[in-house]
């Protein structure tokens, strides 16, 4: 039993490393958080004439697709690891919620939040958090129809945390 722990252990060790790995993209999981962090500091934190926008989720009624937040030059945006959707004001509920993000004009990314009822908060966690862009990024609600809901403020509520340095 001790050889299997001891084989199990040095295994995590390597694919984990060190907090004291030198900056890799193709080493452990340590040296590339620090390779990351590096480059994200080079290019952004000290890039005197970036534009440094924050920005945390919106409204999208039913049976749209609806822009979010949008930029456009190049640069980088960071997402936290969770998004969410609550069901404003919704009769029912809808099968069809979607967080979507467009890189350079192309969807990048889709999350399917799937269905979301009246006054329920359905979250995400672990989305891809940080997108690369040279000419556009943004984010967009998806929410699909519902002919059970009431009129007024029918929709979406998206919630999520962005970051994003245009150059």
């Amino acid at each position: 039993m001790f050889g299997l722990n001891e084989a199990l252990m040095s295994f995590i060790r390597r694919q984990v490393g060190l907090r004291t790995d030198s900056a890799d993209a193709s080493g452990s999981l340590h040296a590339k958080i620090t390779a990351l962090k590096s480059y994200i500091e080079t290019n952004y934190f000290r890039n005197k004439s970036a534009n440094w926008y924050t920005h945390s989720g919106g409204f999208v009624p039913e049976n749209t697709e609806t822009t979010l937040f949008s930029v456009t030059g190049s640069g980088i945006a960071i997402f936290q690891e969770t998004c969410s959707a609550y069901g404003n004001n919704i009769g029912d509920y809808y099968l069809s919620t979607q967080l979507k993000i467009y890189v350079d004009g192309n969807l990048a990314q889709t999350i399917n939040i799937g269905t979301v009822g009246a006054g329920q908060t359905v979250t995400m966690v672990g989305i891809i958090p940080i997108f690369r862009f040279s000419s556009s990024f943004s984010v967009k609600g998806a929410v699909g129809d519902n002919p059970n809901a009431f009129t007024g403020s029918i929709g979406v509520v998206f919630g999520y945390s962005l970051s994003c340095f245009v150059e």
